[in-house]
């Protein structure tokens, strides 16, 4: 599924090009593992491909998952979610990136809030330990 914009207001459409979502959202993301994430009132939340909230409106920032995992901002700091929206890797970082094969960047601990991607004093690789009970 695609989205489009207009007026500054985004939707999903199908295959077909006819509007599958409606035009209701700030912002969105691409679809990854199922879901979307959607801002809405200045929030993000994650939608289903038929628009269902499936995480509720809470987040400052929300990517798009990968490896079970969506990287997610609140109060000024960045971790990780699953699929039911519980942290998994709770809020701690400067900066994020996603995971790719177990293994993801943290750029700068809370200690060190100024630290960005640019400026990566306290950047490493590091394999990230997460209990993945809900994963088959």
């Amino acid at each position: 599924m695609a989205w489009g914009a207009r007026r500054e207001m985004h939707a999903f459409i199908n295959e077909k090009g006819e509007e599958a979502i409606p035009l209701v959202f700030q912002e969105v993301r691409d679809f990854g593992e199922g879901v979307a994430p959607v801002k809405l009132g200045g929030k993000w939340s994650y939608i289903d491909p038929v628009g269902n909230t499936v995480i509720r409106p809470q987040l400052e920032a929300a990517m798009t998952f990968s490896e079970g995992l969506a990287r997610v901002a609140v109060g000024g700091l960045c971790g990780f979610i699953d699929h039911s929206g519980a942290f998994v890797i709770e809020p701690q970082f400067a900066t994020v990136y996603s995971f790719i094969r177990g293994y993801q960047l943290t750029v700068g601990k809370s200690e060190d809030r100024r630290a960005t991607s640019r400026r990566a004093v306290n950047a490493c690789w590091s394999r990230q330990k997460v209990r993945r009970l809900h994963r088959h």
